[in-house]
């Protein structure tokens, strides 16, 4: 993880009290989430990482998440987590694991996979993506059995 990219790192303590947190509030059973596991919360969608980075873009997205103080980010397994500078956001999956980035106040959440989605929960994060990408549909990620 580059120096530019974030604020600091936190400690194992900091990122199993909010992943524990985060699980219960998204419905994450597994350390895999949504489209890859179900879930029961009704405000999620995912769609395809390259499409998403392609034709939305992480500029766009920073501009929605602007008013965003700090950006928690953690790792698959808990492995890692950081507080993000939101200047230089960009979620996907990485050698590090799948990742999770939400802020304090946990009611949006983004959600990478090894499988290629982006997911996104959090009605208003949502509707704002939907809003500024004209042919959302177009690339919703199913996941194939």
């Amino acid at each position: 993880m580059n120096e530019f990219y974030y604020l600091r790192e936190l400690s194992r303590d900091e990122i199993n009290s909010m992943f524990d947190k985060l699980t219960e509030i998204w419905d994450i059973s597994n350390h895999y989430w949504f489209p890859l596991y179900d879930t029961n919360v009704n405000s999620v969608i995912a769609f395809d990482s390259v499409a998403f980075e392609s034709h939305f873009g992480f500029v766009k997205l920073r501009e929605i998440l602007n008013d965003i103080n700090e950006i928690i980010e953690i790792r698959e397994s808990r492995y890692k987590g950081y507080i993000v500078k939101l200047e230089s956001f960009e979620p996907s999956y990485e050698s590090i694991g799948e990742g999770y980035w939400f802020d304090e106040n946990m009611n949006w959440i983004i959600y990478c996979s090894h499988e290629g989605s982006t997911t996104f929960g959090g009605e208003w994060l949502i509707n704002s993506i939907k809003n500024d990408w004209n042919d959302w549909e177009k690339h919703i990620f199913y996941v194939t059995q």
